[in-house]
């Protein structure tokens, strides 16, 4: 059982993560959340905590003053930029979800530039700290209040994280007027092998269309993979280049992560790498420039999505259906939309925190435990921050209504034709 000084050094290695490597501190301030008052209010409850289990909805509760408003699809809490705590049950599903990916599972994926996301997984701490659980009896909210699913982590169907693999994520249905509509669930990683077949064929049986309606109003997120090698490569002609833009802070708790991914391995301030000094980042009308006192450095991503022309599918217009909760990965995939103009949307404001890489993960030195944040501040083209702002439809109604509204317009366009 943890100390009460080991539970004091992980406090202050938790807050420096927050206030150091955490790119919010701006948010937070349009918020009203104090950070100092806030690393008072809760330093009693974490070190004093009478075991390691309250020890850990003690740190959890930190976590829950970064709620956000709307909720995951699944209606678990979500928090600002990606701020997670991994309690067992998601500290068990990324360690496998990671050892599929170094085994293969993914073609052409970079495995060295996850190298400091996976050793954190596999931190001796770590493991002994969450080894302390029964993986049989872990569940989702196991240390949020013992509210938790009966689902095992056992059953390769039925992750209490990422969702019943047994369940369809993706419904394609043909309406009229030669319209065709896909619903899509998740972007979850592990869905893509089976969803592109699936999704192939629905092309394959209806090569050409005059609107394709993609249906992302309850995506909370995954891999950005699938939605370019799935959902935007069939439909193009020609390869789509497109760029975002992000800053960060660079220190010693997260240089590893961003030489890895973002520089190829070149370390930060080597001429041949594309981090740049943030006094360099070009101008946008709408940052906050206080923002900015937060970050060392930024990076912009040149993308390109593919053009898949062994399933294409051509399609006249094509439309995405959009909500509040659509977030991390699926927000990335409304903020594409937006920015190339390849989709049209539909519906209420994103949730935002889509540009960026995967979050970043961070290891309590003496419990081990595992936290994940978004170490990018996205940038909007505009300049406002796409975690606190997300991404404004082109059409603004409600998601409920969202489809009605698409379909409608859809009609008014067909009769001026």
């Amino acid at each position: 059982m943890l100390t009460r000084e080991q539970k004091a050094t992980d406090y202050e290695a938790l807050f420096r993560v927050l206030t150091e490597c955490y790119p919010v501190a701006g948010i937070l301030k349009r918020r009203g959340i104090d950070m100092d008052a806030l690393k008072e209010k809760h330093r009693s409850p974490v070190i004093d905590s009478e075991d390691d289990l309250a020890f850990c909805r003690a740190v959890q509760d930190v976590f829950s003053e970064f709620k956000e408003p709307a909720a995951y699809p699944d209606g678990h809490q979500r928090y600002l930029s990606h701020l997670l705590l991994f309690e067992p049950a998601r500290y068990y599903s990324y360690r496998k979800m990671y050892k599929a990916f170094m085994d293969g599972a993914w073609e052409n994926a970079d495995r060295e530039a996850f190298r400091p996301w996976i050793e954190a997984l596999e931190h001796e701490n770590s493991k002994k700290f969450y080894d302390q659980f029964e993986p049989e009896t872990v569940q989702y909210e196991f240390w949020y209040k013992g509210q938790a699913p009966a689902d095992s982590l056992r059953d390769e169907k039925k992750d209490v994280v990422f969702g019943d693999r047994s369940v369809p994520n993706v419904y394609c249905r043909v309406l009229p007027g030669n319209n065709l509509y896909i619903y899509v669930d998740s972007l979850d990683m592990m869905r893509i092998a089976g969803d592109r077949e699936i999704i192939f064929e629905f092309y394959r049986q209806h090569p050409e269309c005059d609107n394709l309606i993609l249906d992302f109003r309850r995506n909370g997120g995954g891999a950005t993979d699938y939605w370019s090698f799935l959902l935007v490569g069939p439909t193009l002609e020609e390869d789509l280049q497109y760029e975002t833009c992000m800053g960060f802070p660079v220190n010693e708790l997260n240089r590893e992560y961003f030489e890895a991914s973002f520089n190829h391995g070149k370390a930060i301030g080597d001429p041949d790498g594309e981090i740049r000094p943030i006094s360099e980042l070009p101008d946008m009308p709408e940052v906050h420039r206080e923002d900015l006192e937060q970050l060392t450095h930024f990076w912009m991503e040149k993308n390109v999505v593919k053009a898949d022309k062994e399933h294409p599918l051509r399609a006249g217009k094509i439309w995405a259906l959009v909500s509040d909760l659509v977030y991390s990965s699926s927000e990335g995939f409304a903020a594409f939309c937006k920015s190339t103009g390849w989709a049209t949307l539909v519906g209420s404001r994103t949730g935002g925190d889509g540009i960026g890489e995967t979050p970043l993960h961070a290891v309590l030195p003496e419990s081990g435990l595992v936290m994940r944040y978004s170490g990018e501040y996205g940038f909007n083209a505009d300049g406002t921050s796409n975690a606190e702002c997300g991404t404004q439809p082109d059409i603004e109604c409600s998601a409920d209504l969202a489809l009605a509204v698409c379909l409608n317009r859809i009609y008014e366009d067909g009769k001026e034709k």
